[in-house]
């Protein structure tokens, strides 16, 4: 009777994972036939000597559909997909979390994912208890974050008070751990600060988690990042480069240059994320599974 009770139990999970596939398979397939369609198309207008312009609008909005289709079907098989714990440090008090941040807080709350913030060196209280002997505070909601940031804005202040530039990042939701654990490492953004200085912004991926028990709060790995001014993380080669002129985004880790204006950076994400996983595919010394592989986790991350 157990057997039976487990067989049933393991067909079921089969029969969702199935239809998952199903679902990520046929959206490709059918981003794959609309590019088809609007070359053609466009091919057929030159050959006629037709006005192209609106048709080759279409083909390239078929190309950004089929690229962010085909991020879906690279990592469909990856088990850790859907939840992620982040840290991130802003390089230089000059903005680039709140470039980097708020934005994708947007993004998340149209995918409708879940996120919880936390500030270090915060406590809880009576009515919110925490941890003792935890650097991070307790849980904050994106709401409060923004509400931190505009009372920074309105101070002439880039961000909020944080220590050492650190804050906590836990993601959940579909495909929220595959998409941004692509944004390891230092993100650069060239004169977009009131001083005409470039911003950085660095990502470091503690797990591929999103909860995490007591003692889990304490480790190490999980600590907010020492003064970036003495890190080697603040030299080092971004893996984001936004460049002020013609829309540029540099990705060093892929070798690749897009064009995409920084603020559809968020909802073209799964292009970015398509270039790095191409990236490995082209080069097979190339560590995918290491993009998956937090510090919590025995793995270092790809941070360069």
């Amino acid at each position: 009777m157990r057997q039976d009770r487990r067989t049933t139990e393991d067909m079921a999970v089969l029969s969702k994972e199935h239809h998952r596939l199903q679902e990520v398979l046929h959206a490709a397939e059918g981003a794959r036939d609309a590019l088809v369609a609007a070359e053609e198309l466009a091919l057929g207008a030159l050959m006629v000597g037709e006005e192209t312009a609106g048709v080759m609008d279409d083909a390239q909005a078929a190309h950004h559909g089929f690229m962010r289709n085909l991020a879906y079907l690279l990592l469909a098989m990856e088990r850790r997909r859907d939840e992620i714990t982040l840290i991130l440090q802003e390089v230089s008090p000059r903005g680039g979390m709140a470039l980097w941040l708020l934005p994708m807080l947007d993004a998340a709350e149209r995918r409708g994912w879940t996120v919880e913030l936390h500030v270090p060196g915060e406590r809880g209280s009576a009515t919110e208890p925490w941890p003792e002997l935890v650097p991070w505070g307790p849980g904050r909601s994106p709401d409060e974050l923004r509400r931190r940031f505009d009372e920074a804005a309105k101070r002439g202040e880039p961000r909020p008070d944080l220590r050492d530039g650190n804050l906590l990042l836990r993601v959940k939701g579909p495909w929220a751990g595959a998409l941004l654990t692509f944004e390891q490492g230092v993100h650069l953004y060239e004169k977009r600060s009131k001083d005409g200085g470039s911003p950085k912004l660095f990502v470091r991926l503690a797990a591929m988690r999103f909860e995490h028990p007591e003692k889990e709060w304490r480790r190490a790995e999980l600590a907010p990042l020492l003064n970036p001014l003495n890190s080697t993380h603040a030299r080092g080669r971004p893996v984001r480069t936004h460049g002020r002129e013609f829309d540029r985004l540099e990705l060093a880790r892929a070798g690749v240059t897009l064009t995409l204006p920084l603020e559809q950076y968020w909802a073209r994400i799964e292009e970015v994320v398509t270039a790095e996983l191409l990236a490995c595919e082209r080069d097979v010394a190339r560590d995918r599974d290491a993009f998956f592989a937090g510090h919590m986790e025995g793995g270092k991350g790809v941070e360069a």
